[in-house]
């Protein structure tokens, strides 16, 4: 720019130069005193001079508005190629939230939600990956306000795309909110899973220990009492056994969860609940006596 506009200076000081030779400036003559011939020379001159002088004028007002379009053009232009790799980015987010457990590799781990230790190791690996999608959700957001500035400036013809991809930066960044908050419920839910299954296990092994122990002979009325005391409150601790999951919650986990270890473990309480049942269906009648 600067140099283009030195480029004309040059070139009018050339041409006053010019005109002053032609004009014989030494002797500065009238214009009757000029030769029909030079005369000519000496319109030409101040026409083209007048011509560059005019050019110069629309070039120093044309310039701004067309560095300023410039500049749009390539501002859209850095928008698109970020848009891009941002689009990109959500999406394999999106995808690895939606394989399975195992984020790094996307496998489809489920061996490892049959302990509870590498459930929590999961819990940690969610996190660490969830604060990793944090720095495309900010670079989105940012995006997406730099989106609304071009559209802001009013050129129609550089900005017809826009307005849909800030709309599709804000529904990835809200789609990639709900999965992460799913991938979180879905994990505390099968460690609370776990720990259910724990509880009532521990419960159910207590209760069979305590019917074996009453099948045994004991020495006087005392203490048939505190076992039967130990029974009552055995059973009345049973009302803490709840699983407080929802609908949707429960059919995830049945959908995603190692089933058969799952109903293994299920099958197993139900054997001891079973057998806890018929030891104390056969002691009632020993102590009805």
């Amino acid at each position: 720019m600067n140099t283009f506009q030195e480029d004309f200076r040059i070139i009018v000081r050339r041409g006053f130069d010019l005109l002053k030779s032609v004009r014989q400036a030494d002797t500065k003559p009238n214009a009757e005193q000029l030769s029909p011939t030079r005369v000519h020379n000496v319109t030409s001159v101040q026409r083209t001079l007048l011509q560059l002088e005019d050019t110069e004028k629309r070039f120093d007002k044309f310039w701004p508005t067309h560095e300023f379009r410039l500049q749009h053009c390539l501002q859209l232009r850095q928008f698109e190629e970020d848009f891009k790799k941002l689009q990109s980015n959500f999406l394999c987010h999106l995808e690895k939230l939606r394989i399975g457990p195992h984020f790094e590799t996307g496998e489809r781990d489920q061996c490892r939600l049959c302990s509870i230790d590498e459930v929590d190791r999961l819990i940690e690996e969610y996190r660490i990956y969830a604060e990793k999608t944090q720095a495309d959700v900010q670079a989105a957001n940012s995006l997406k306000l730099r989106g609304e500035q071009l559209i802001a400036a009013e050129e129609k013809e550089l900005i017809g795309s826009l307005t849909p991809k800030c709309q599709e930066l804000q529904r990835l960044t809200e789609q990639l909110d709900q999965a992460l908050k799913n991938r979180s419920r879905f994990l505390h839910d099968v460690k609370k899973l776990h720990d259910y299954i724990c509880q009532a296990n521990h419960w159910c092994n207590t209760g069979v220990q305590l019917m074996i122990n009453m099948t045994m002979e004991l020495d006087d009325i005392r203490q048939c009492e505190e076992s039967l005391f130990s029974i009552q409150n055995l059973l009345s601790s049973s009302n803490d056994l709840t699983l407080d999951l929802d609908t949707s919650d429960s059919l995830l986990l049945l959908s995603a969860y190692d089933t058969k270890t799952l109903l293994s473990q299920v099958n197993d309480i139900l054997s001891n609940l079973i057998k806890l049942i018929s030891i104390s269906k056969k002691i009632q009648p020993t102590f009805a006596e």
